[in-house]
């Protein structure tokens, strides 16, 4: 009976052990994030990612600006579409390299 309780105290501790370590990288990670996420924001240059249908999926505050939006968050999730004329829109999705 002691030997059972001391292997599940024992996977407990590992257990504990694991979470603590799993906190620590999500907690560096979310600090790494936020300082990319500064660097790339105080950037003069115009920054954009989209996914194959031509969705924002990143934009920093500059792009954001250039758009119209006020912040970055308005721009995620749109299309450019959603921010010019389509005739201008049209032009910008075209020369887009292959999707």
């Amino acid at each position: 009976m002691r030997d059972d309780e001391d292997k599940t105290r024992a996977d407990q501790l590992s257990t504990e052990k694991e979470l603590s370590e799993y906190q620590q990288r999500a907690e560096r990670l979310a600090f790494e994030n936020k300082m990319l996420r500064s660097v790339l924001d105080s950037m003069p240059d115009n920054i954009s990612i989209k996914d194959l249908k031509g969705r924002y999926i990143f934009d920093n505050s500059g792009h954001a600006r250039f758009l119209g939006a006020t912040d970055s968050s308005e721009v995620v999730g749109e299309t450019l579409f959603d921010f010019l004329p389509a005739k201008i829109a049209d032009v910008g999705y075209k020369n887009v390299p292959a999707r």
